[in-house]
């Protein structure tokens, strides 16, 4: 695993409660689209967001849900401070350690169609963050942008998904029909086998031998 550059918080339950809180808060609802995380992603991303610098820009970014972010949020027209920069580009950093990790972990029988969309997803976001970093664009413009990419990238994958169970539907007729005709022609084998064989009738045919039918 790569050496991550950020700081872990270790959380203590008496101390630190909004931090608790918020990285508790952002790491449920992040998992829950994150479906091939692997053990090694899954510690990066809880020390990602665990981190307690990440509170200075969290809500400004619309964190723990890009999806329910205010309107005040939105409309926010503050441009990253110089100590918000650093924690932005510490958070772009250790976000992409995380998604190489995730990707690097997902099962061989997984869809490449997914590691491409989660690729993009990455793609996307590190160029968000990067405008925000280089104060081209607000925190209101950054929620805008990131919604829409949000948006762009659930279409995807619900298509996706959508392919790969139609996919699978076929796969599994197939391989209940193969069944089906494997069983009819072991059956159909053992039914001739144990049939019945008919009767032969031998008479002699007047010339000293037999005529059977």
């Amino acid at each position: 695993m790569a050496a991550l550059v950020f700081t872990p918080m270790l959380i203590n339950v008496n101390k630190g409660g909004d931090n608790m809180r918020f990285a508790i808060a952002f790491y449920c609802s992040f998992f829950t689209g994150a479906a091939f995380a692997g053990a090694v992603a899954d510690e990066c991303y809880k020390t990602l967001f665990s981190f307690p610098e990440l509170t200075l820009i969290g809500p400004k970014i619309g964190l723990p849900d890009i999806t329910k972010a205010t309107f005040e949020q939105i409309a926010n027209q503050d441009i990253a401070t110089d100590d918000e920069r650093a924690v932005i580009a510490k958070y772009a950093q250790g976000f992409k350690i995380c998604v190489d990790e995730e990707l690097n972990e997902m099962p061989a029988d997984v869809h490449k169609g997914y590691a491409s969309i989660i690729s993009e997803d990455m793609s996307l976001r590190q160029a968000a963050l990067i405008e925000l970093y280089n104060k081209k664009i607000t925190y209101g413009q950054f929620i805008q942008a990131r919604q829409r990419d949000k948006s762009l990238i659930d279409h995807k994958f619900a298509k996706l998904d959508e392919e790969v169970n139609a996919n699978n539907a076929q796969i599994q007729q197939q391989q209940a029909a193969q069944k089906s005709r494997m069983w009819a022609d072991f059956f159909g084998g053992m039914s001739k086998a144990f049939a019945p064989k008919p009767s032969v009738n031998c008479v002699p045919n007047g010339f000293g031998g037999m005529r059977c039918q």
